[in-house]
């Protein structure tokens, strides 16, 4: 490795450095890791994956234990919970364990059957980041009174606020634990080459919402639900832009399939208000079909689906 800006030796410039460990952020950082890791969790009895080389099992007599990584972040399912806090303990041992995986915080309540998954931590980056510290926490990630709108000229550099870092960052968000700001999100990001003061309060508005909702996500309970549960809304020449309305969907299908929602501008333009709603409904049941007839693999999870363009 070169010799770091700062600790150049003088007079010998020319000359390298020779690691007795690897540091993060190199090349082969990555790779050391990996064999590491691997290395300690086959000492313990595992065995990795053929399919999948971040993917470790352990199968003896009634235990079934499987680790799976992802960089740095490891996480692990067991049939036995003995054999989970074994695992925990020696990894702890070894390594700096949290109590987070990608970013991701999960709270599981066995008696209730409920599984929570929220990112505490990433929103308090987000609004550090952004410096939201102090506004007011809000109720709504939009407000229902405000249409944006396609500015004339860009004035970006008037309000200096990061708008497509900020959009990025409330993506990720919105994509792994926050469904309820994705309406908001998709929004806003149709304009990030070209904004205005009102698009920057938008993007805040959304901020200051999970700033006062840090611990909101996804729950995931066990359900033995067998009927169909589902709703759908439109509103009547909603878009200023394409005067095209924009309607919502939600369904929850049966068997434990999961939930369904999405959001979608609609293909015409009517004269009449009931149409809008009769085209998203028509919507609605054609995604209840699709999901439970023709879908191969039934899995249970929320599946956010968004066309606002």
């Amino acid at each position: 490795m070169e010799q770091p800006e700062g600790f150049i030796i003088p007079g010998q410039a020319s000359k390298v450095c020779c690691l007795h460990k690897c540091i993060y952020g190199l090349k082969q950082a990555s790779r050391v890791w990996g064999d590491l890791f691997s290395d300690f969790i086959e000492h313990h009895g595992f065995q990795r994956s053929k399919a999948d080389p971040c993917r470790f099992s352990r199968v003896r007599q009634k235990e079934k234990t499987f680790p799976t990584t992802w960089v740095d972040d490891v996480i692990v399912a067991s049939n036995q919970q003995q054999a989970t806090d074994g695992f925990l303990i020696v990894l702890g041992e070894k390594f700096q364990a949290l109590q987070r995986y990608v970013g991701i915080a999960i709270a599981r309540d066995r008696k209730q059957r409920k599984l929570h998954i929220f990112q505490p931590e990433y929103i308090s980056q987000i609004v550090k980041k952004f410096h939201v510290t102090s506004c007011s926490p809000k109720s709504i990630p939009e407000d229902p009174n405000v249409h944006l709108v396609k500015p004339t000229e860009k004035k970006e550099e008037e309000n200096g606020f990061p708008y497509r870092e900020a959009v990025g960052a409330l993506l990720y968000l919105a994509l792994v634990s926050r469904p309820d700001i994705s309406f908001a999100l998709c929004q806003v990001a149709l304009f990030v080459e070209c904004y205005n003061p009102s698009h920057v309060k938008a993007v805040r508005q959304i901020i200051c919402y999970i700033h006062g909702t840090p611990n909101h996500g996804i729950c995931f309970a066990g359900s033995n639900q067998s009927s169909l549960v589902g709703c759908s809304d439109a509103d009547y020449d909603g878009c200023p832009t394409t005067r095209r309305s924009v309607g919502d969907w939600c369904n929850h299908p049966v068997e434990g399939i999961g939930l369904f929602l999405g959001v979608t501008k609609q293909r015409l333009v009517y004269d009449w208000s009931c149409s809008p709603v009769l085209e998203i409904q028509s919507t609605l049941i054609l995604q209840f079909i699709e999901s439970t007839i023709y879908s191969p693999i039934k899995l249970p999870g929320i599946y956010v689906l968004y066309n606002c363009i």
